[in-house]
């Protein structure tokens, strides 16, 4: 990726922008050009990751009941804004999710977690997950100590949570390269 960033004059904070867009496309060669666009300008590149991806925190038991309780609120808003952070933070919870799904009595709630929980299961992922496994390769990539250190600060975040698992392996590569 690097090498073919090189004598490519450095993308403006537009185009740096646009390709932070486009790492959550499908379009894998879309992507590819996003992460050259980055690797024209690695250090604002890195800098935009840092600004927008954060160490995941731990959902404990009591916003998990949160969520799933906003899931039949009266308020199609906070529905999908539960909606929402389940889909992102949810996945080591499955479980327990499927467990709470058979004692709901909302119909809607009942559809939006099965919906959840369905997402789960399939291969896909995300454009949000894209973009952070994208985002996390890019850092590895480039190997410089502010990515080393933007890495370091995302595997402190809850340990199932994907992000954090993908920034440990990640800093585990650039750590075996480094000796």
């Amino acid at each position: 990726m690097t090498s073919a960033a090189i004598g490519k004059k450095g993308g403006s904070e537009a185009d740096l922008e646009r390709a932070w867009e486009t790492l959550a496309q499908v379009n894998a060669a879309a992507a590819y050009a996003a992460l050259i666009t980055f690797a024209s300008d690695s250090q604002r590149a890195i800098e935009i990751v840092r600004a927008r991806l954060r160490p995941p925190t731990a959902l404990n038991a009591v916003a998990l009941d949160r969520l799933v309780a906003d899931l039949a609120s009266e308020s199609f808003q906070t529905r999908a804004q539960a909606t929402e952070a389940l889909e992102n933070r949810g996945r080591p919870f499955a479980a327990d999710l499927k467990t709470r799904l058979t004692k709901m009595d909302s119909l809607e709630a009942k559809r939006r977690l099965t919906a959840v929980l369905d997402r789960f299961e399939s291969v896909a992922l995300s454009p949000d997950e894209l973009r952070t496994v994208r985002s996390v390769e890019f850092l590895e990539h480039v190997g410089t100590p502010a990515a080393y250190a933007l890495i370091t600060e995302l595997t402190k975040g809850e340990a199932s949570a994907e992000l954090t698992i993908r920034a440990i392996a990640a800093k585990g590569r650039l750590d075996r390269r480094r000796h």
